[in-house]
C-alpha cells in the first residue's frame, strides 16, 4: 500500500508538471508573438526593469552608508561578526523595497545592531518590519523617550494626552510593536513607587490602596521591545515631562526626581529632588 500511494502521487506531480510546463510553453509563445508586433514593448519592459533595478541599488547604497555612521557611533564588541545567510536573505528582500529616510535609518540601525550582537534580531522581527511605513517608525521613535522599564517596557498616557497618544499606539498595535492603550497598575510599597527612566526615576507618593493604582498606559511587544533598542536615546530627559503626567492623577500625593543606582534588587533611588515644571 505505501508504495502504491507514493507510486500514485509521483505520478500525479509528474502529471501536474507537465500541465504547467504546456501553460507556459502557450504563454511563451503569445509573448512572443505580441513582442514581434509591437517592439516598443519590449523596450518599455526593459527600461522599466532596468529602472527597477537602479532603484534597489540605489536603496542598498543608502542603507550602506547609513550603517557606517550607525558603527561608527560606538565601538564594535569583540563578538561582532557579520549576519548569517538566514538572516540576510529576508532583510535584503525588505531593504530593497524601502524608499523613505525614516526607514532607510531603521534598517541600518537594525543590522548594525545584528552585527553587534548576532541573534538580536528575531525573524518575527524582520516579518513585522515588512509592513512598516515612515508613520509606523516616526511613532515609535516618538514614543522611545517617553518609555518606562519594567517587566515589558511601557508608557504612561496622562489624562490630558489621551487623545493625543492613543491613535499613536493603535497604529503601534497594527505593526505588532506595542499595545493599544488601556489600563496598568502602579504598585504602591509603603505609600510610593518608583519608576525607572532610563538613568532616571520619577518617584512618586501615592494615597494608600489596596495595592496600586490604575493608569492609562500601553506596553511594548517582544518585537517592539527589540526594535526600540537600536533607536538613538533623546538627548533630552522626559522625566520631568513624565512626572507631570502622573500628577494629573488625584491619588498622588507627591512627585520627585532622582538619580537610579543599581544594586542586587535592582535599583534604588538617590538624589531625589522634588518636581520643577519646566517651561
Amino acid at each position: 500500500m505505501p508504495a502504491a500511494c507514493l507510486s500514485q502521487w509521483a505520478e500525479s506531480v509528474r502529471n501536474d508538471t507537465a500541465a504547467r510546463k504546456s501553460v507556459m510553453a502557450v504563454i511563451a509563445a503569445e509573448a512572443k508573438a505580441v513582442a514581434k508586433a509591437d517592439p516598443e514593448l519590449i523596450n518599455r519592459g526593459v527600461e522599466r526593469w532596468m529602472h527597477q533595478l537602479a532603484g534597489r541599488q540605489d536603496t542598498r547604497e543608502r542603507i550602506a552608508i547609513e550603517i557606517l555612521k550607525v558603527l561608527a557611533e560606538e565601538d564594535l564588541p569583540q563578538h561582532a561578526t557579520a549576519p548569517l545567510e538566514d538572516f540576510m536573505r529576508p532583510f535584503e528582500d525588505i531593504a530593497e523595497r524601502v524608499s523613505s529616510e525614516e526607514m532607510v535609518d531603521l534598517m541600518a540601525r537594525i543590522l548594525a545592531g545584528e552585527i553587534r550582537k548576532p541573534g538580536s534580531i528575531s525573524r518575527k522581527t524582520l516579518a513585522a518590519v515588512s509592513i512598516f511605513d515612515r508613520e509606523v517608525v516616526a511613532a515609535l521613535a516618538e514614543v522611545r523617550p517617553y518609555l518606562i522599564q519594567g517587566e515589558s517596557e511601557w508608557m504612561h498616557i496622562p489624562p490630558s494626552s489621551r487623545d493625543v497618544w492613543r491613535p499613536r499606539f493603535r497604529l503601534l498595535n497594527s505593526a505588532s510593536i506595542a499595545s493599544e492603550s488601556g489600563i496598568r497598575m502602579i504598585r504602591e510599597s509603603g505609600g510610593f513607587a518608583a519608576l525607572r527612566i532610563g538613568s532616571e526615576a520619577v518617584v512618586l507618593g501615592l494615597k494608600p490602596s489596596m495595592g496600586g493604582w490604575l493608569v492609562d498606559g500601553a506596553h511594548l511587544t517582544p518585537i517592539g521591545q527589540e526594535l526600540i533598542s537600536f533607536l538613538p536615546i533623546a538627548s533630552e530627559s522626559k522625566a520631568n515631562e513624565i512626572a507631570l503626567g502622573f500628577r494629573e492623577h488625584n491619588f498622588v500625593v507627591s512627585v520627585g526626581i532622582g538619580r537610579v543606582v543599581e544594586n542586587e534588587k535592582g535599583f534604588a533611588v538617590a538624589d531625589t529632588k522634588d518636581l520643577i515644571d519646566r517651561d
